[in-house]
């Protein structure tokens, strides 16, 4: 009886003892797995998971992770490359456009200096109307493309974020005027400096007004907080839910009757990224609002 107990528990110490090392065995692999995935993951090479573990269950998470990589840089180049065909073709549409465009509006400009009776002078208005459109939407293509592709890093220095908020309201108070929006302005008196590029945080600020003057219903309301977040909010009454978490969508417009592109916000997205701002939106009691975050 004796003997048989000992027997026993030699057993299960050898048994524990097993799948003890199987469990240090799994842990070092987990461990081999963690430490290469993200580097792989980051790599533009087509490294895969390696694992030096002898563990056929590991081995066989492994392959998995693989066979996934694989299948997720395959998604990522036609991705890229996709978007790449993308940007080209905006811009060579856009080229395309502009060229006969500005030979329209000599022609248009030759024709306003001749004498017209009413009726033609109306329809010479209304076409140049329609090509001073066509032209800024083909202008806001080109913008796109030219604001994707550059690759020139953000031109840090010091900014003093009070003044250029300020600058940039002037700059489309005509704007606001034509539409009878009289905007409420609540900056702070301390003075706010961030290090970051002033030319793409003022082209961001100069997007979200220009949004606010196309879609506002009347109102605006700007403000600089003393801790250096920007808010721009105004009345919204058709933007829905669904709606506002397309905003920062490219080629995506509230209203397509509108003459736009869609690509304002999607360009203050993509510039507020490049300089490790945080540019979100947020609809509440139909006030649509804009809130930039720059970093300390």
């Amino acid at each position: 009886m004796f003997w048989q107990a000992v027997v026993i528990i030699v057993l299960l110490i050898c048994i524990i003892s097993l799948l003890l090392l199987k469990l240090a065995v799994m842990k070092y692999g987990i461990r081999e797995i963690s430490k290469s995935l993200p580097r792989v993951l980051n790599d533009d090479t087509n490294a895969l998971v390696t694992v030096q573990s002898a563990d056929k269950d590991m081995h066989l998470l492994v392959r998995e992770l693989n066979s996934s990589l694989i299948t997720l840089r395959n998604m990522r180049q036609k991705y890229d490359k996709g978007d790449k065909e993308l940007k080209t073709a905006i811009t060579n549409i856009s080229h395309d456009i502009r060229t006969p465009l500005t030979a329209i509006m000599g022609y248009i400009s030759l024709a306003e200096q001749e004498e017209m009776n009413e009726e033609l002078k109306a329809d010479i208005a209304v076409i140049k109307d329609r090509c001073l459109a066509l032209k800024k939407l083909s202008e806001e293509l080109f913008d796109y493309s030219v604001t994707l592709s550059r690759e020139a890093e953000a031109k840090y220095e010091q900014v003093y974020i009070n003044r250029l908020l300020q600058e940039s309201l002037m700059n489309v108070y005509a704007s606001l005027k034509e539409k009878n929006i009289e905007p409420d302005i609540h900056i702070t008196d301390k003075k706010i400096l961030r290090f970051t590029d002033g030319t793409k945080l003022s082209r961001i600020i100069q997007n979200i007004l220009s949004n606010a003057v196309k879609y506002s219903d009347g109102d605006l309301y700007v403000s600089l907080s003393p801790s250096g977040v920007m808010k721009f909010s105004n009345t919204a009454e058709g933007i829905t839910h669904v709606e506002l978490e397309r905003l920062f969508d490219r080629f995506f417009t509230v209203n397509d009757s509108r003459v736009s592109t869609g690509l304002g916000l999607a360009i203050a997205k993509k510039l507020a990224t490049d300089i490790g701002a945080e540019l979100t939106a947020e609809l509440k009691n139909k006030k649509l609002s804009f809130i930039l975050k720059l970093p300390e």
